[in-house]
């Protein structure tokens, strides 16, 4: 049976994370678009899978896996004064913006004050029914996050995510190890 699943993200998974598509095959570039069913549950695929599985198009989704830096930067427009990045790159700006600061960051604090914001929550919470946002909210999102990028050290921001994910990660491949460690040294004490 097929599911239609809607992609909400690229983003960083364990490489031992099996594909969707793939029974057994494990998606080893440590990578995937997470795609969730009607009924809540999440899985995780390779953007062929995810190309094939999603009921939304690839170039809406956000990319976590990316600096937020490196996608503000690049794709020109063409026409008018040439100036300028695409309708698309903002939209998955924006998108991206947002899930950093009201998913990923939502736990943290810089200078005793939350990541969290309380329009950037509104936005998150309209973007997470609908799964899609207007142009005046992207505008406004990307206002914030300019504003941010000079008040607060956005790639510090990007910085925390990365470890945090990285700590997550080694956490999963050393937990068995220090558990047997665990083991070995508790027969000693015996």
């Amino acid at each position: 049976m097929r599911l239609f699943l809607k992609i909400i993200k690229k983003d960083f998974v364990n490489e031992d994370t099996e594909s969707y598509c793939a029974k057994g095959h494990k998606l080893s570039s440590g990578t995937a678009y997470y795609m969730e069913s009607k009924d809540g549950k999440i899985y995780f695929g390779g953007k062929q899978c995810a190309g094939t599985h999603g009921t939304n198009d690839l170039k809406d989704v956000p990319d976590l896996t990316k600096s937020l830096v490196s996608l503000g930067t690049g794709t020109q427009t063409s026409g008018g004064n040439g100036s300028g990045v695409t309708e698309e790159k903002k939209k998955s700006l924006a998108i991206s913006y947002l899930l950093l600061r009201e998913e990923l960051l939502n736990e943290f604090t810089l200078n005793k004050k939350p990541l969290s914001h309380k329009v950037l929550n509104k936005y998150y919470n309209h973007y997470t029914e609908h799964n899609s946002l207007n142009e005046n909210q992207i505008n406004h999102i990307l206002n914030l996050e300019k504003y941010a990028s000079e008040n607060i050290d956005i790639k510090l921001s990007i910085g925390i995510y990365l470890l945090a994910t990285l700590i997550n990660l080694f956490w999963i491949e050393l937990k068995p190890i220090l558990v047997k460690m665990k083991m070995v040294l508790d027969s000693f004490n015996h």
